[in-house]
């Protein structure tokens, strides 16, 4: 009798346990979203951005970027104008344009990094070619475009995606330029 109490205890304990791992790890409903290895300016993520071409080190460009569980329960659902009622998407939609985001960053990865890795560059202007705009929780900056003279003096410009800014911290959304 007692061993089948005990196993029925592991077995709720057990079921509990992920329940109460995701809980625990939620902020407080009123404490704005959190993204990791963020950088505390856009000049800083453009300098970590540039560093990573410099390096050719695809790995830096992706931590960069949001993850998966960062797009999905930041980025998406706080992709609306500040006051409206935040969307919800099924997992399954969910996962299928984090999907087509980060394939089309991956994509975009290689090709930055085929076209300006291995050189130093210094940034000349930073402009944002769809602009800043206000979003429920982030605001975002659009199209990055830096115009940078790499070590021999000859100009270039860069062309890639947005980035969010998060309570004073900024991380890249994707590098899809369209």
């Amino acid at each position: 009798m007692v061993a089948g109490r005990i196993g029925a205890v592991v077995a709720l304990a057990a079921a509990l346990v992920p329940h109460a791992a995701r809980a625990g790890h939620q902020p407080p409903a009123d404490a704005p979203p959190h993204l990791e290895n963020t950088a505390p300016s856009i000049d800083v993520l453009i300098g970590r951005f540039l560093g990573a071409l410099t390096a050719k080190d695809r790995r830096a460009l992706q931590r960069l970027r949001v993850n998966q569980r960062e797009y999905i329960d930041v980025i998406m659902p706080g992709s609306i104008e500040p006051g409206k009622e935040r969307r919800t998407f099924p997992e399954d939609k969910a996962q299928y344009f984090w999907g087509v985001l980060n394939e089309k960053s991956v994509y975009s990865e290689i090709a930055l990094l085929n076209g300006y890795g291995g050189r130093k560059y210094k940034v000349e202007t930073v402009t944002w070619a769809k602009g800043v705009k206000q979003f429920d929780g982030y605001t975002g900056y659009a199209q990055l475009r830096l115009t940078v003279r790499d070590e021999k003096g000859d100009a270039h410009e860069i062309d890639t995606g947005s980035v969010a800014e998060i309570a004073g911290r900024y991380k890249f959304i994707s590098y899809v330029r369209d």
